[in-house]
């Protein structure tokens, strides 16, 4: 049966609506980490590293468990597994950056940071088949020489 002009004109719209929404949950993260990345370097004279991540850490499960308890839930061994692996790999992250933050400039500590963009960009072309533009490519190609900006 042959599709009629509206319906791909609605599928098309609510994809439009869907994208948009990724990516103001996107902007919102982005500010968010952008924010908390102050609160760090703020926090860092008066609190040690570990402390400071573990606090951090705690009131992030907290965050993390309320919106768990509303929404509604799928969780399988496989999904738990990897959940487990990118808390264990983002709480190393989480970690580190603040012992950067306390350690040096926040600026150039986020930057390098937020250049996590072109580790997940190269690791999701490679493991997982995703395609690449030439615009990604460019941009992979910028996000390094950025990350190379920032450290000297």
């Amino acid at each position: 049966m042959k599709k009629l002009w509206g319906e791909n004109l609605l599928k098309d719209y609510t994809s439009l609506i869907m994208m948009s929404q990724y990516i103001l949950y996107a902007i919102i993260a982005m500010i968010c980490y952008g924010i908390a990345a102050i609160f760090y370097k703020i926090a860092s004279p008066h609190i040690d590293s570990y402390s400071l991540t573990f606090i951090t850490a705690s009131f992030m499960a907290l965050i993390a468990f309320v919106a768990w308890i509303f929404a509604s839930k799928t969780i399988t061994a496989q999904g738990f597994g990897w959940s487990a692996l990118g808390g264990i790999i983002a709480g190393i992250g989480l970690l580190v950056f603040i012992i950067a933050v306390g350690l040096g400039d926040v600026s150039i500590a986020t930057g390098i940071r937020g250049m996590s963009v072109a580790v997940t960009a190269l690791i999701a072309i490679i493991f997982l088949s995703e395609k690449i533009t030439i615009p990604h490519s460019i941009g992979l190609v910028l996000a390094i020489i950025a990350i190379w900006l920032l450290s000297i």
